[in-house]
């Protein structure tokens, strides 16, 4: 348990606490994104008491937070810091539960949003590295028992092996995100202590020796470099440290400097880090001066921290690794609906500027049930995982392709001058899903497939809308004769399904 009782544990807390701020109104958010889609399901009752029991939390983790940002880095101040870091813990801890227990809506829920809950409790789990990560406890307090619930209740309410991938990628992400919240600890733990010690460094110097030659020596002596400025940024001097670094530049402008090595300021971790290029990496501290002869100066110190700050990069790359995970289907790896809704939602911006069309196909396979029913779920999902690559094979690879459930797949063909590409992609789409598939040597089934399809912009200008359309479509062949395609007819269509 950390224990608040000096500047370092002081200053890694209150970096922590200010990074959770941001954290509670992602985290509202999220939670306005599912109290939207279950509350078609879940009784009003049971989703309106968890809301507002997240609601409080919340509102007591801001009040907390605030109370600890007002507090002095002074001693007489630990002890009130402590006690704020225990409560916020209890706090953090109990918001974790509340999402945790919210896996109990899934028996309310279908099961097309039950990979959406899953997700955001992996999306949690790293993103609190980002936010808390760098106190363990706290970290620890928000991620064990959301996913403890999560996973307890898929190994007690469903088919194990259908679910393992859910199970693992948890485990993974929990054990991994574990391993960089430490390392996000070395990082702030590093940028903090290397600040304190730099200013400690430097009151001690000064103390000591007022002699400008014997200042420099010593400040080289621990590899830190100086740079003196003048009132007006011209740069009067630099240690044997900065030189080695930057050369003689006694007399440039220091901001004329920068541009002209390419180098570059930057706030990170509540402090101002230096780059040279991408591995190199300096903490940069500024402090203000008087000297009796020249006026107000301004001294630039820096330490390199590249080794440090190479851990940032690791964290950066998992967060994209992160995401790319949550956009796709788990099966099937193309995307899933909400990603394909956000996907599709830039393609049509881009046909409006270019004035072209896109064309929707909600494809079904015939005779999936059957196979399921017949030889299992693993030949079901091979027989998905089969289409799958067919319908790739046949598109374009600017083309989209989503998987919304089941045995229904969507996609849209971008870029199309007329109705008769959509026409020709769907007859090589039944020409394929036609052919015989072996499951396995000695299984071999058959399938076929139904498509509807809309068209943008003739159909409608809403990207929900062309969707319902060719799913209304789609339909309306399953009814008929099913292994073909049909596009949507307007009023007629709807007012038939």
């Amino acid at each position: 348990m950390l224990k608040i009782d000096n500047e370092l544990s002081f200053l890694i807390l209150q970096k922590a606490i200010k990074g959770t701020k941001s954290a509670i109104v992602g985290q509202l958010l999220v939670l306005i994104l599912i109290a939207h889609h279950f509350s078609h399901f879940v009784p009003p009752l049971l989703l309106g008491g968890w809301i507002l029991a997240h609601l409080l939390t919340y509102m007591t983790r801001w009040i907390l937070s605030s109370r600890y940002m007002r507090l002095e880095n002074k001693p007489q101040n630990y002890k009130k810091a402590n006690t704020i870091f225990y409560l916020y813990t209890f706090a953090l801890s109990i918001t974790s539960v509340l999402w945790g227990s919210a896996v109990f809506f899934l028996s309310f829920i279908p099961a097309s949003y039950h990979y959406l809950l899953y997700m955001i409790f992996v999306g949690f789990t790293f993103a609190s590295v980002l936010s808390v990560g760098a106190v363990i406890p706290m970290y620890l307090a928000f991620n064990v028992p959301m996913n403890i619930a999560a996973i307890y209740y898929i190994f007690t309410r469903y088919d194990t092996n259908y679910y393992i991938d859910v199970v693992l990628f948890i485990m993974l992400a929990y054990l991994y995100s574990l391993k960089l919240a430490k390392e996000y600890l070395e990082l702030y733990g590093a940028l903090i202590q290397e600040t304190l010690r730099v200013q400690r460094s430097l009151k001690e110097i000064s103390l000591q020796n007022q002699n400008n030659k014997a200042y420099l020596e010593a400040i080289d002596s621990i590899g830190i470099g100086i740079v003196t400025l003048s009132s007006n940024g011209t740069i009067l001097s630099c240690n044997t440290t900065a030189k080695e670094l930057l050369g003689e530049v006694a007399g440039e402008r220091y901001e004329t400097l920068l541009q002209r090595i390419g180098a570059r300021e930057k706030k990170e971790f509540g402090a101002t880090l230096l780059y040279f290029n991408p591995t190199k990496v300096y903490l940069l501290l500024s402090t203000h001066i008087f000297d009796a002869q020249k006026g107000e100066l301004t001294i630039k110190i820096f330490k390199d921290i590249s080794r440090e700050y190479s851990q940032k990069e690791t964290l950066a790359k998992l967060a994209k690794k992160y995401r790319q995970k949550a956009q796709n289907d788990p099966l099937t790896h193309i995307l899933n609906r909400e990603a394909f809704f956000e996907e599709l939602q830039h393609a049509l911006y881009e046909a409006d500027r270019k004035f072209e069309k896109i064309a929707i196909l909600f494809v079904d396979v015939d005779g999936f049930k059957e196979i399921n029913d017949t030889y299992g779920h693993s030949a079901g999902d091979e027989v998905l995982k089969i289409v799958t690559r067919r319908l790739q094979n046949i598109i374009r690879q600017e083309d989209l392709l989503a998987r919304f459930g089941g045995d229904e797949f969507v996609i849209a063909l971008k870029h199309i001058d007329s109705i008769e590409t959509a026409r020709g992609v769907a007859t090589k789409i039944l020409n394929h899903l036609a052919q015989p598939i072996a499951i396995d040597n000695n299984t071999v089934v058959n399938i076929t497939g139904s498509i509807g399809i809309s068209i943008y912009p003739d159909h409608s200008n809403d990207i929900k809308a062309l969707v319902d359309m060719a799913d209304i479509s789609m339909y309306r062949v399953k009814r008929a004769e099913k292994n073909n395609y049909a596009f949507y007819k307007g009023e007629d269509d709807a007012q038939s399904f």
